[in-house]
């Protein structure tokens, strides 16, 4: 008979050990007890939409009253905050967003040459940030409401739409993550923590991860005008993303370390976009 506190205990290494993959570059798989699967690495990406969500309610609590214009509806202390802990949280998703440009736009790079940033890398980066930024920015502003439909029984579980922008974003920036670990093929520089993780990524824990964020981005992105369009968001998102891993994968010749976590960042900002696609219809 398993123990119970053994399990939690394990489980919570578990997810300590997916958070350390997705925040540190030198993190590396040394014991059968760091080994995680990717539903960890989902719940990480809960855990880290939640920090984003706690930060932009401090932050507009502070200093929303000062740097919020009525007339434009700007929250320019609060986006800013979220930025800079996504920044921090998301180091590894930006250093492998701009080294796979390196290598798109030169596939000769070597493992040597991918440790310094070229010019198309450092403006990636740039272009990342500023996109997230102006998204963050562009957030339209609804008037704090309760829903009385069926989504009344989802109770504090259906926060604000600002908030649940930042919860999906944390879970389709890990979503990314795993559909490019179970996608494409691995480089033959890939290290041995990746190709763990990558082994562990099976079709079937991908669809079971899909189901979960499909559901959740379903609801949360749900309006009384129209129930599917969080599911259509859904499917685009995972369609790009998997386009690009499959695309990456074949142009690099294999998926490593940087690409995998470079799939992550796409689908974070993807979901941002997709956000301000359909604001006006929710």
């Amino acid at each position: 008979m398993v123990n119970p506190k053994r399990w939690d205990i394990d489980k919570i290494v578990s997810i300590y050990s997916a958070s350390s993959y997705c925040i540190f570059p030198q993190f590396s798989i040394k014991s059968d007890k760091q080994k995680f699967t990717p539903l960890m690495i989902l719940l990480w990406g809960l855990v880290y939409g939640l920090i984003l969500s706690a930060v932009f309610a401090i932050s507009w609590k502070y200093f929303g009253d000062i740097y919020f214009s009525e007339r434009s509806r700007l929250r320019l202390m609060p986006s800013a905050m979220v930025l800079l802990a996504s920044c921090l949280l998301n180091f590894k998703q930006l250093l492998g967003f701009s080294r796979t440009v390196d290598r798109l736009a030169n596939p000769e790079f070597t493992q040597s040459d991918i440790y310094s940033l070229a010019l198309p890398g450092v403006l990636a980066i740039v272009m990342i940030i500023l996109i997230k930024f102006s998204a963050l920015l562009a957030m339209p502003y609804h008037t704090p409401w309760w829903p009385t439909d069926w989504r009344r029984y989802f109770n504090r579980l259906y926060p604000q739409m600002h908030f649940r922008v930042l919860i999906l974003m944390g879970l389709w920036g890990k979503m990314g993550i795993i559909i490019a670990s179970s996608t494409g093929q691995s480089s033959e520089d890939i290290t041995p923590t990746d190709k763990i993780v990558r082994t562990r990524s099976t079709i079937k824990s991908l669809l079971g991860n899909l189901v979960i964020v499909f559901i959740v981005t379903t609801i949360y992105f749900s309006s009384w005008r129209n129930r599917a369009i969080g599911l259509l968001v859904a499917f685009v998102i995972f369609l790009i993303v998997y386009l690009a891993s499959m695309l990456i994968s074949w142009r690099i010749g294999g998926h490593n370390k940087y690409s995998i976590f470079a799939c992550g960042e796409l689908s974070e900002t993807l979901l941002l976009l997709a956000y301000l696609a359909i604001a006006r219809f929710m």
